[in-house]
């Protein structure tokens, strides 16, 4: 861990000055307990990323906040009620203030670390009215801003960001929360065989829908497909549709064929460059997807069928396997 944190100050150039605040916020404990009010639900969420309990002050901003940064692959590391920072604004009867605040959270990215604070957009306008010169929305990149707090973060070389309730996606949290268990669980095994066969099943139907899928006699039980999407064998938008509601849903065997997939559904008309010469769709010829080698062992009017090493086929429409190859 050290030696990736390293590698990674390294990487991004941070300087002395912010590397010691970054590694001041590793070691500490959080700088207070938090609690809540009348209208917030205040708790604590375990996280897996990190391995320890991080604090939520308001369930209806903190919290979701917290379940985008546990799987949001860009997030590193995320600490709770961080060390107090020292702020020096101008108050709106224009008297210099000098405060010490305490952000919500702190986010080591893959490039880049910084403070964040959660409010609703509600608290966040009234703020801005009160005093405009510590808040205010820009409309250039729609974000909420306060200035003393940039400033201070600027100087070494962090960021300093304001999140709204606006900005969380209440489809994703609704997944994610739904997934909770599955993420969490240890005990959750899919049989290998299973597991072959529900990959078959979604390689060779890209776009099967979940319902679908959950009907398919396969032998899996629900459990073992919500187990493969959390798990990452197979791929599901979790912005795009509630999987409390499976015939919305649909599946793929990564993001990359969901792409292709979205592509040749939405643009059908769009004039796609030829095949690359590299590889011709006729048989005998071998392919690469998704890391593992395969054989086209059937080339028909509007089906492919690939072979692999275990002797499973793959079959695919050809529009499907055209628009994969482009």
């Amino acid at each position: 861990m050290k030696e990736q944190f390293e590698q990674w100050v390294a990487r991004l150039q941070i300087s002395e000055a912010g590397q010691k605040i970054i590694e001041k916020v590793r070691s500490s404990e959080p700088s207070h307990r938090v609690g809540g009010g009348s209208k917030n639900v205040s708790g604590r969420y375990p996280s897996r990323k990190l391995g320890v309990t991080i604090q939520f002050e308001s369930h209806r901003v903190e919290l979701p906040i917290i379940y985008q940064l546990e799987h949001d692959k860009d997030v590193l590391e995320f600490y709770d009620q961080p060390p107090q920072i020292k702020l020096d604004y101008q108050a709106s009867n224009g008297r210099r203030l000098g405060v010490l605040h305490t952000p919500d959270f702190f986010v080591i990215r893959t490039n880049s670390a910084g403070w964040e604070e959660c409010k609703t957009e509600q608290d966040l306008k009234k703020l801005a009215e009160k005093n405009p010169n510590r808040y205010f929305y820009s409309e250039e990149d729609n974000q909420w801003h306060c200035p003393p707090k940039e400033v201070y973060a600027n100087q070494f070389g962090l960021y300093y960001r304001i999140r709204s309730d606006r900005e969380i996606n209440w489809l994703l949290q609704r997944n994610l929360q739904f997934l909770e268990d599955y993420y969490r669980s240890e005990s959750l095994v899919v049989k290998e065989a299973i597991a072959q066969s529900l990959l078959a099943v979604v390689s060779s139907q890209p776009g099967i829908t979940l319902a679908e899928l959950l009907n398919r006699s396969t032998g899996a039980k629900s459990d073992d497909i919500y187990t493969l999407i959390t798990q990452e064998q197979i791929y599901i938008d979790l912005n795009a549709s509630p999987l409390a509601e499976p015939e919305r849903c649909v599946i793929f065997r990564d993001e990359q064929t969901a792409s292709a997939y979205r592509l040749m559904v939405e643009q059908p008309s769009v004039s796609l460059p030829a095949i690359s010469p590299v590889v011709n769709i006729v048989t005998g010829t071998l392919v690469s997807w998704d890391g593992k080698g395969l054989n086209i062992i059937h080339v028909g009017e509007t089906e492919v069928i690939l072979g692999a090493e275990n002797n499973q086929l793959i079959e695919l429409k050809k529009a499907v396997f055209e628009n994969l190859v482009r």
